[in-house]
């Protein structure tokens, strides 16, 4: 079967579509059970590779359903999703999602390191060891995320800024093509804002394709992809945005 590997959890993982974008959504439309109104409706986003998208919009404007949805956690009630061509899930190992630090238990008894490594589940899945690759990967990205102090604390010790920073070193860790990266500035000071913009920078010069959430237009990169603005779980049509 051309094009088919074996990965995670067993399951084949589909080529890039020659030619096809990052992503692209179509008519996207998302509900969630008991909820009146749609989360997400018609929503269109083309992300070419080597590029980031920006999605702006405030608290509940649909941001986070988008990226759930592009990573797989949440079926779309309508529309599609393509990642770069192929139906979500088929390459699952190439999209890394960095969720709020508010959707993360950070009781789990796990030091940064094992945090960090855990972002190698998408190559081996459950039952294979990490080797010395993934060791060697996990401690590249703690030193680019600045946290090589704090390998081994535990996660529930860490201040809001070092868990975003965590979360983001084990999202690089998975070496993916495509993150998804909700709101990943949150709580972080100057100088970490600073190097995940640089982090973000490198990953776009190094071709991978990223999707950032924010709320905040000035947190936005200086020159970024499309910028989709959301209200209320729709696209904004105007040509500014009236935050």
């Amino acid at each position: 079967m051309s094009g088919w590997r074996v990965g995670y959890r067993g399951r084949g993982h589909r080529a890039p579509r020659p030619g096809a974008p990052a992503l692209r959504l179509d008519g996207l439309s998302v509900r969630y059970p008991g909820v009146t109104g749609p989360a997400l409706q018609g929503v269109d986003l083309v992300v070419p590779r080597g590029a980031v998208a920006v999605l702006v919009g405030h608290n509940g404007s649909g941001k986070s359903t988008l990226l759930r949805a592009v990573a797989g956690l949440i079926r779309p009630a309508a529309g599609s999703i393509r990642v770069f061509g192929n139906p979500v899930g088929a390459c699952h190992h190439r999209v890394a999602y960095l969720p709020q630090r508010s959707e993360v238990d950070w009781r789990f008894p796990v030091d940064v390191r094992g945090l960090v490594l855990s972002g190698r589940l998408a190559h081996l899945g459950w039952l294979r060891r990490p080797g010395p690759v993934d060791h060697a990967l996990a401690e590249a990205a703690i030193e680019r995320l600045g946290l090589a102090a704090l390998a081994r604390e535990p996660v529930a010790r860490l201040s809001g800024g070092q868990r975003q920073r965590a979360l983001l070193a084990r999202a690089l860790c998975q070496e993916a093509d495509l993150l998804l990266l909700d709101e990943p500035l949150t709580a972080m000071d100057p100088e970490a804002r600073d190097l995940t913009d640089g982090l973000v920078g490198d990953l776009v010069a190094a071709g991978r394709s990223v999707v950032m959430a924010t709320h905040d237009l000035d947190r936005v990169p200086p020159e970024p992809g499309p910028v989709l603005r959301l209200a209320a779980g729709r696209p904004v049509r105007e040509p500014a945005w009236a935050g």
